[in-house]
């Protein structure tokens, strides 16, 4: 019998090592740094769990990330996302489970198959909005992830990880093509084995240049073919549809197959084609006829109109243009919806411009908006050249720090003087006080 036993848990033994050879072997075809595959959801943890907490109970199993908790849809426990920088770390987090935090017995397990990917959502949506429209249908949301606006300020789409897989069924029932503001959502599973291509993926991957200069009479697709395909096979041509400028007329986007055969093409920049004098570079990352526009207002030269526009700031990257326009409209800033001529997205300044239809309004959209909060920043309403000034000063602060030695940058974080104190025996002239309101008075009205 002992022999049985014996040869059973041996069984047993051979076939779990098996299975875990065989999960190693998963694990090391996985990316080491893909959310899905690093991610644990943290479920029963006692309701005074914070991220203090939740970091000491898990900081042996390796490097976290970042981390959200969320209360459970009863109130009596929370739930904690816990993202790690690798699978590995993530393996070494699931021991965990059974484990007990306060009075609570928690359960650890990889967050997979809970995440929801959000689109055609209203303009002016926001975290907020999506939260309460997920929590709506009685569904816990553990986190809401927007893209960044930076290169693309049209972009809106978002993904939420919520708490088990039948919710992201529930969601996808509920919600996909239910009408919100006149815009039909569309609500889909999120799976990264069917994620797209970015649709600016050419010119993150190099494989794309910009023609500047064309003449506007040859500027066609054949024509711009026949002249570059000697460098390699192109995979697609794009000509701006735009009349406003000569600019949108006269230039064009070749993607290249290969980075390589995009660098080649870029011998051509400087030579003359249908008696122009062309140029060949490599396409920005963010829309360039955008980024003219917003290069031109922020530079010293500045623009047309100046005296109509106006600039917000700070702002994060991943505001966008419609949630800048509620704002306005929530300030008496835009009260028909008819006053803001165009709105511009500085991100690379954390700010905004806004061109309004007549300078008296910008004067009076600086008054309505200055101090006000917007996404728990005190608002900066201003002119360009003080959102220009704004970013340079937040950039050399940044670099001073940096470069600073680590005694005065602590000194500096904690507000402390490091000016010397004043010695008793020095005279009075070299210790500057502050001035009292009484001496505020009897400057600016004589008094004694």
């Amino acid at each position: 019998m002992e022999g049985e036993l014996h040869g059973k848990r041996a069984l047993e033994e051979d076939v779990f090592t098996q299975v875990i050879s065989n999960d190693l072997k998963k694990v090391s075809k996985r990316p080491t740094h893909e959310r899905e595959y690093t991610t644990v959801l943290v479920s029963n943890l006692p309701k005074s769990v914070n991220q203090g907490k939740i970091r000491k109970q898990f900081s042996d199993c390796g490097r976290i990330r970042h981390i959200d908790i969320v209360d459970s849809t009863d109130g009596n426990s929370r739930f904690a996302k816990i993202e790690f920088y690798s699978h590995d770390e993530s393996l070494a987090a699931i021991t965990k489970t059974h484990k007990r935090m306060g009075n609570n017995e928690i359960i650890v397990e990889h967050l997979e198959g809970c995440t929801l990917w959000m689109t055609n959502f209203p303009p002016d949506f926001d975290v907020k909005h999506l939260k309460q429209l997920i929590n709506s249908i009685d569904v816990v949301v553990l986190s809401v992830r927007l893209p960044s606006k930076k290169f693309n300020s049209n972009r809106r789409f978002a993904y939420i990880d919520v708490t088990t897989a039948s919710d992201v069924a529930k969601c996808v029932d509920e919600l996909n093509e239910k009408e919100i503001n006149g815009y039909k959502i569309v609500v889909k599973v999120s799976n990264p084995l069917e994620r797209t291509k970015r649709t600016d993926s050419a010119s993150l991957e190099r494989r794309e240049v910009f023609i500047r200069n064309l003449n506007p009479e040859f500027t066609n697709e054949t024509e711009i073919r026949s002249h570059f395909n000697e460098f390699g096979d192109i995979e697609s041509v794009h000509i701006p549809n735009s009349d406003s400028t000569e600019l949108h007329n006269s230039c064009a986007f070749v993607t290249f197959v290969t980075k390589e055969d995009a660098s080649k093409s870029l011998q051509l920049n400087n030579t003359t084609w249908n008696d122009r004098n062309i140029s060949v570079t490599l396409a920005d990352k963010k829309s360039y006829l955008d980024r003219q526009v917003v290069k031109e207002l922020m530079s010293k030269r500045g623009g047309k109109n100046v005296e109509c526009m106006v600039t917000l700031f700070p702002i994060g990257d991943k505001v966008s243009k419609e949630q800048i326009r509620h704002f306005l409209q929530e300030n008496g800033c835009n009260t028909d919806n008819q006053d803001i001529e165009n709105i511009y997205l500085v991100s690379d300044h954390q700010g905004a411009i806004i061109q309004f239809k007549a300078s008296k309004l910008s004067a009076q959209c600086i008054l309505k908006v200055q101090g006000q909060k917007f996404y728990n920043k005190v608002i900066t309403c201003g002119t360009i050249n003080e959102l220009r000034n704004f970013n340079q000063q937040a950039r050399y602060t940044k670099k001073t720090i940096k470069s600073a030695p680590q005694n005065i940058v602590a000194t500096a974080n904690t507000q402390t003087s490091i000016e010397p104190k004043a010695s008793e025996n020095m005279p009075p002239s070299s210790t500057k006080q502050p001035m009292s309101n009484d001496d505020f008075r009897k400057m600016f009205l004589g008094g004694k």
